[in-house]
């Protein structure tokens, strides 16, 4: 069986090394920013049901949000 040739990577410019890594930072951004407009949607829909937000209650879930 013939041995298959072997592959050399390119070879990057330093912006274009920089431009890849821009793009993957961009992503994250994206996806934070995604997060935080998800969980403002859901926050704000808890809020309106009465809910009150960001308080820490026990395991079994009653807890509240007094002091």
């Amino acid at each position: 069986m013939p041995e298959e040739p072997k592959k050399t990577p390119p070879v990057l410019s330093k912006k274009d090394k920089r431009i890849g890594v821009l793009h993957l930072q961009e992503a994250r951004l994206v996806e934070v920013e995604n997060y935080r407009k998800k969980l403002i949607k859901v926050e704000s829909e808890l809020w309106s049901l009465g809910e009150e937000i960001g308080c820490v209650g026990d395991v079994s879930g009653g807890g509240t949000c007094d002091g």
